[in-house]
């Protein structure tokens, strides 16, 4: 089955709104504010990028998580133009849960590395990465497909690993402060639902026949 487009959003709107009260292009709605008071996600107007500006009183390094609202399958992906500058802290996410769970793609400045995430309650661990210097402002994914976990750049695979800690959950976003312009933009969530199988094609068809008066025909 095909990748199916369930959300996406370029972040157009008034300066400095939350994100879970901005309205997205396509989908319902970005369905979780998490963090300590005061600490969320906003759109920047000044050009329509998803950022996290500073939040006095909030430590340094402090996650945010926003998931998307409704009913997504396991086999999950999103994807969203990013600049080197400030990358990390924007990260796109698979497989997020309420308890700030998931998995989580971004390149890292400070040793020129991109990094596929765990998060369990918040916490973060490297399960898999790759070293890349200056890779500029280009389309990066992360993509969950049973088991395996893999984080893209222009569509390709950069990084991938096995893990099955998060079997289930919903894409998004992972933020940290402090970025004030210049974030995320042009994102997007896709999922595709299990086939049906051959087998199961044809019990229905068998299923058909034999209320028809076909069977074994």
């Amino acid at each position: 089955m095909a990748w199916t487009l369930q959300f996406s959003d370029v972040f157009t709107e008034a300066s400095n709104t939350n994100l879970n009260s901005h309205t997205p292009g396509t989908g319902v709605s970005w369905s979780k504010n998490a963090g300590p008071a005061g600490s969320h996600a906003v759109v920047v107007a000044s050009d329509d990028t998803l950022c996290h500006p500073y939040h006095t009183g909030v430590p340094t390094n402090t996650f945010y998580t926003a998931e998307i609202s409704g009913s997504w399958a396991a086999k999950q992906k999103c994807e969203a133009t990013k600049p080197q500058a400030g990358n990390a802290n924007v990260r796109l996410a698979a497989r997020l849960s309420a308890n700030d769970d998931g998995y989580g793609w971004h390149w890292a400045i400070a040793d020129s590395t991109w990094k596929l995430m765990r998060y369990d309650n918040g916490a973060e661990t490297t399960i898999a990465s790759s070293v890349q210097a200056s890779p500029g402002t280009l389309l990066q994914g992360i993509e969950a497909d049973g088991s395996t976990i893999t984080g893209t750049k222009s569509g390709a695979s950069e990084a991938s690993t096995t893990d099955a800690t998060y079997a289930t959950g919903k894409p998004g976003v992972i933020t940290i402060k402090s970025l004030a312009s210049a974030g995320a933009d042009a994102y997007e969530a896709y999922d595709e639902a299990a086939a049906a199988g051959i087998a199961a094609i044809l019990a229905k068809s068998i299923r058909h026949r034999r209320l028809m008066g076909y069977a074994g025909r």
